[in-house]
């Protein structure tokens, strides 16, 4: 084979790389930009890392747009959405340092919402769903009708939210008497007008 045949083969084998690293770039982009759209956790999550080895982020939820960056088992994380088997997460190194990325779902430990008291993690799930929706509940009563449309609005989330809160209340107090944790979690809460 003759120089120039070479130096020909070798350039398109060199365009066609550049053109597979371009389009594996543009595909990370746009699941990327597909898996932004999805909704965040409110609040986030904490999570912790599992497993074995290094846990690399990846610019997009696909294995083919993984970065340099990576955590170790151990390491903590916040957990803002999912997108099919994978979570956005932010790491905080030690130098307050942080970093945002893609993992997989499946080597993390989630602990429950971020700044939760971690025995609130520990509440049966009647309990916590009572205290999301009683929480939602107060918050729709505080807020100001400034007009017809909000009025309206807010009468329906408060109806949903608040119709029978009172009678729940009391019969988890009683169901979990004896559940000190529960009694802590619940003694916050009286009465409301429904």
């Amino acid at each position: 084979m003759n120089a120039s045949l070479r130096i020909l083969l070798c350039a398109l084998a060199l365009s066609c790389a550049g053109s597979v690293a371009a389009a594996e770039r543009a595909d990370c982009a746009a699941l990327a930009a597909t898996a932004d759209g999805e909704p965040d956790f409110r609040p986030p999550l904490q999570a912790k890392v599992t497993g074995k080895g290094r846990l690399h982020f990846h610019n997009a939820p696909s294995a083919a747009c993984r970065q340099k960056i990576f955590v170790i088992p151990g390491d903590a994380l916040t957990v803002y959405k999912p997108y099919q088997g994978w979570v956005q997460v932010m790491y905080v190194s030690r130098a307050g340092k942080d970093f945002t990325g893609w993992v997989e779902e499946k080597r993390l430990a989630i602990e429950g919402a971020y700044g939760q008291d971690p025995a609130a993690a520990e509440l049966p799930k009647d309990v916590v769903a009572f205290i999301s929706r009683r929480d939602d509940c107060e918050h729709f009563l505080g807020e100001e009708p400034y007009d017809a449309e909000r009025r309206e609005y807010l009468a329906k989330t408060v109806r949903e939210l608040c119709t029978g809160s009172n009678e729940e209340l009391a019969a988890l107090r009683g169901k979990y008497r004896n559940n000190e944790a529960v009694i802590q979690a619940l003694s916050g809460y009286e009465r409301i007008a429904e």
